[in-house]
């Protein structure tokens, strides 16, 4: 599992550009992102090509088990299809 807090406030997009390289080469590591600019928690496959659930920051302990249960659906569902 990994944990990635993101600054959303950032013109750089060298964060996306490693974890889009992080997700082709462990396809099936389960990646969480925290971002505080995000608007709320996105538990859905939306940015699937760079992690498993989003959340927005800073989390609580609740956000990060409903996140890592999202997560966990999603990459089942991700790599059970094929996906990367």
């Amino acid at each position: 599992h990994v944990l990635v807090a993101l600054n959303g406030e950032s013109e750089s997009l060298a964060p996306f550009d490693f974890l889009v390289q992080v997700r082709k080469a462990f396809p099936t590591t389960v990646v969480i992102c925290v971002d505080c600019s995000a608007h709320a928690d996105d538990l859905t496959s939306e940015r699937a090509a760079i992690c498993d659930a989003t959340l927005r920051g800073p989390v609580t302990e609740a956000q990060l088990r409903n996140g890592f249960a999202a997560a966990a659906r999603n990459i089942v569902s991700r790599v059970g299809r094929g996906g990367r």
